[in-house]
């Protein structure tokens, strides 16, 4: 499969909605992904590990799209939803076929040429139709086609809580038939004199008496 047989991006793929041009640029690398794997003969096991990333961001996107265009009114809304439901239904013919143990190069292949050519087909036919709906001149405030975050529920404001007066001890509160005594200070022992040393008189020598 050379390069040229793989999906190229163009502005020709645009929708006229950034959001859903970025989710299309992605589904588009991940095909081209499954492309490169049978180009170099890769295991049945790393062909269905991309089938499986393509099944889940095709839901994911299809799911996105679908509530883009109610939320934006567009007419072609319901014809949409329509067509990636039948667009699923053959995925999973496909994947049961490679889950089935056949030859999974062979089978990767039909995938790949069946869904490049509905997705091109499908993004120009009716994708196409958020053009008329979305007018993004600039950078829109908030983008309908954009999942909105899940919404943090608020932690509900727990009651205040007081503590409890602490337990009395038997000095401080003393019981209803002890009466209530008065604490004395120890009396305050006054510090002792310091001592006074006297000089030693100096000794008198024997020529120093009768004086």
């Amino acid at each position: 499969m050379s390069q040229s047989m793989k999906v190229q991006w163009s502005d020709a793929l645009k929708t006229g909605n950034r959001a859903i041009d970025n989710q299309h640029k992605y589904l588009i690398d991940i095909i081209n992904d499954l492309a490169g794997a049978i180009e170099s003969g890769q295991t049945a096991q790393s062909l269905k590990k991309i089938v499986n990333l393509l099944q889940y961001y095709t839901e994911w996107h299809f799911c996105n799209e679908e509530g883009c265009m109610e939320r934006l009114k567009c007419p072609y809304a319901a014809r949409n939803k329509d067509a990636h439901a039948q667009f699923i239904q053959t995925f999973l013919a496909f994947r049961a076929e490679l889950d089935g143990g056949g030859d999974s190069n062979e089978i990767a292949t039909r995938m790949y040429k069946t869904l490049t050519a509905w997705l091109v087909q499908h993004i120009q036919g009716i994708d196409a139709q958020l053009a008329h709906v979305s007018g993004e001149g600039g950078a829109p405030v908030v983008n309908p086609c954009v999942p909105a975050p899940a919404a943090v529920p608020e932690a509900s404001p727990e009651p205040a809580t007081i503590p409890p007066a602490p337990a009395p001890t038997p000095e401080s509160a003393p019981g209803p038939e002890q009466p209530v005594t008065q604490r004395v200070p120890p009396p305050v022992q006054a510090a002792p004199p310091p001592a006074v040393h006297e000089e030693p008189k100096p000794e008198k020598k024997w020529w120093q008496f009768g004086r």
